[in-house]
């Protein structure tokens, strides 16, 4: 439902109630005929010293994706050798992604005559692309806030404690999202030695989130990725960690598992590691993929990158996946019932010394085999990464001048990459990059033909991804040499919703509340609304908002009196129905965000619900009371066609029996009041609109729960069949 009327509905509780949501199973492909086999590290448990499990399943809105304590994304959770991970929709046979995480390269600065592994390259392939080296382990299980066991063991250091990222009002929490996940892992089982030369000393704290709300937002997964320097015992040299959030106890922890990474590299190496640690100079770092949309078509598939989204993009080059499911309160209108995108979007990359934020150095490809194959060791990636080849290594076909490498122009089993560096990481310090994968379809208008005239459905369609743009032009360039002209927008800009024609060259500089800085920014393209690139621009609002999204209203004070036989409870008003009430209400009504939402209210209760129980697991609603006479202004016409009548979809374009005072419409809040999100309306072949999917203010989810029926809030309720 709307963000807005959900927040206006939502009743604040006398007492608490707990909630949940049930995991989906994963769903399965065919193996990949003649794809080798991908063998799979075991995880290490000498440090799993909380709840949780090695694999969890992240489903709570549209997206499900498989995490394990070895450091992959979107993996398949039974860690199959040919079967991924990541699905969209959540519940059907659609695959996007095989597997995915962090990579990391850097240097250790010195003399080798002073300390045995200076001016060694060192690394981690927390994801394996090749599947023959892989080296993370689990230092925890995977936390799910949605298993209660985890929530009552969730780690102090899993806390929402870090004020440069998420808002002081989220601060404190253990969960925040509708689903939150966290795990701890590490490059500190020596055992996992191929493709290095010994171990970097790298540990990894990581929490995914993921909410069904504000529109767009239920196609996104976040992720929160920070890797700490542990090759230093001495604990000063962790005090910095306190700055993210951590308590003495959590960096206590850490200095823990440093001391063992100590212990086990004087045993495996026969080498010292000084008290203060090692730096890591010239290190690159950031998440990695390698999709796989349609599991049974990977070998057709193309990556590429969109540089003023900051994002690496992956699609089926021929779009067909006749196997598939296409919901329709997701493949409507002009939204083609073909495959889609899936990309990994930089929210946030790591800062260099003086504190400023890196952004993407260098976007590539690797493939299985063929053109560009994959790094297999981890000096080969540190010179990929920083773009300095070797002949061994292959070539770059992209411009020069650009933060790309390869761009393979042929359907491959392709993988994708982003770094961001060079860093410099201190004995105990830190560095964090923020991520979100998005979900989108295809605009059906751009994708009806390919470039050779080929129609949609063909065997041997195919839209080639091209050469991506700079964000200082748009350069399509078919070639290195072809780098200074500029062309129209690439075919696949337009699939993803890039609501624009060529030439492209800072026409927009200075719109769209960027700066006019002489550069192509992401707020000053035009994207259609609901687009893929449009949830890209979600993602970015909401990591600006630093998570702040909408929340029930705060639960009042309250107080029980006892009687004989009975009790009463008098309640004062909600906080969120005075004062400034919601602060998410500051990001709502800014017309410039993509979070933009004018039903949206800064004061906002509607009513107040009392609850008994022995236990929190086991209370019943006993009364309910709401506002009477209260009405709400709509201006998106998110209401259901009992109000609206049957031919009345703004966001379809129809608008026949819409009220006549409309927009703005007031809408009276009393019995079942309906909402319908944009998407859940599709247009019938008699031209009425049908609602696919309704939320019903109050009484939805088939919660039982009465509607709104004017009592009025009388804030004191005596309750009679209390028993002493």
């Amino acid at each position: 439902m709307a963000s807005k009327i959900r927040q206006r509905l939502t009743l604040a509780l006398v007492l608490a109630v707990g909630m949940g949501l049930a995991l989906a199973q994963a769903a399965s492909a065919a193996p990949r005929p003649g794809a080798p086999r991908r063998a799979r590290p075991t995880a290490v448990r000498g440090f799993n010293l909380f709840a949780g499990a090695a694999q969890a399943v992240v489903n709570a809105n549209r997206i499900q994706c498989g995490m394990n304590n070895l450091g992959e994304q979107c993996v398949n959770p039974t860690n199959s050798p040919t079967v991924g991970g990541g699905y969209w929709p959540k519940g059907s046979p659609d695959q996007y992604v095989f597997n995915g995480g962090l990579q990391l390269a850097g240097m250790i600065p010195g003399n080798r005559a002073n300390f045995a592994w200076s001016g060694d390259t060192v690394g981690v392939f927390f994801f394996d692309a090749a599947g023959t080296h892989p080296q993370g382990s689990g230092v925890t299980n995977v936390y799910s806030s949605l298993i209660k066991d985890d929530l009552d063991n969730w780690p102090t250091a899993a806390y929402v404690n870090d004020a440069g990222l998420f808002d002081a009002a989220l601060l404190g929490r253990k969960v925040i999202s509708q689903q939150d996940t966290w795990v701890r892992y590490w490059d500190g089982n020596l055992n996992l030695s191929a493709g290095r030369q010994h171990a970097m000393g790298v540990l990894v704290d990581q929490r995914t989130m993921m909410w069904n709300f504000p529109t767009g937002n239920q196609d996104i997964l976040y992720f929160v990725i920070r890797f700490i320097n542990i090759t230093a015992t001495d604990p000063a040299r962790y005090a910095g960690l306190a700055a993210a959030g951590y308590s003495a106890s959590d960096i206590a922890d850490i200095v823990a598992l440093a001391q063992s990474f100590h212990d086990a590299v004087r045993i495996k190496y026969g080498v010292t590691l000084p008290d203060t640690g090692i730096q890591f100079v010239n290190v690159y770092a950031g998440p990695q993929q390698d999709p796989d949309v349609d599991a049974n078509q990977y070998s057709q598939n193309h990556s590429t990158a969109n540089l003023p989204f900051s994002m690496d993009v992956a699609y089926l080059g021929t779009f067909t996946a006749p196997t598939w499911q296409y919901p329709p309160d997701i493949f409507f209108g002009p939204w083609a019932r073909t495959a889609g995108f899936e990309g990994l979007k930089f929210l946030r990359g790591p800062a260099d010394v003086s504190g400023n934020q890196i952004g993407i150095t260098m976007f590539t490809n690797t493939t299985n085999g063929g053109p560009f194959p994959d790094r297999d060791n981890v000096q080969a990636l540190w010179r990929l990464a920083s773009n300095n080849l070797l002949p061994v290594d292959g070539q770059c076909n992209s411009p020069v001048n650009t933060p790309l490498c390869q761009s393979v122009q042929q359907k491959v089993d392709t993988r994708m990459y982003m770094f961001s560096g060079p860093l410099t990481i201190n004995p105990g310090e830190s560095q964090v990059v923020v991520t979100a994968s998005v979900f989108g379809a295809a605009y059906g208008p751009v994708i009806q033909s390919d470039p050779t005239g080929l129609n949609l459905g063909d065997p041997n369609f195919d839209i080639p991804p091209g050469f991506p743009g700079t964000t200082t032009g748009y350069i399509s360039a078919t070639s290195r040499s072809g780098q200074n002209g500029l062309d129209t927008l690439r075919q696949i800009d337009k699939a993803m919703g890039w609501n624009s024609v060529g030439p492209y060259v800072n026409t927009l500089d200075g719109t769209g509340g960027s700066p006019a800085n002489g550069r192509l920014d992401q707020n000053e393209i035009p994207v259609i609304k609901g687009s893929f690139l449009a949830k890209a621009l979600v993602a970015q609002a909401v990591f600006d908002a630093k998570f702040l999204l909408p929340y029930a209203p705060d639960a009042p004070q309250f107080y029980l009196i006892p009687g004989d036989n009975q009790v009463t409870v008098v309640w004062q008003p909600s906080a969120t129905e005075t004062g400034a009430g919601d602060p998410y209400f500051a990001v709502a009504s800014n017309p410039l965000s993509p979070l933009y939402d004018q039903d949206y209210r800064a004061n906002d209760v509607e009513g107040y619900r009392i609850y008994r129980g022995r236990t929190q697991s086991e209370l019943a609603l006993i009364t309910q009371f709401d506002y009477a006479g209260t009405t709400m202004t709509d201006y998106t016409g998110q209401f259901s066609n009992s109000d609206y009548g049957s031919r009345c979809a703004p966001e379809l374009g129809i608008v026949t029996t819409c009220p006549a005072t409309f927009f703005p419409h007031r809408v009276a809040l009393s019995g079942d009041v309906v909402q319908v999100r944009t998407g859940d309306r599709a247009q019938l072949t008699s031209l009425d609109v049908i609602v696919t999917k309704a939320a019903t203010a109050v009484t939805g989810g088939n919660s039982g729960f009465p509607g709104l029926t004017d009592t009025g809030v009388p804030f004191a309720y005596v309750d009679r069949t209390a028993r002493d």
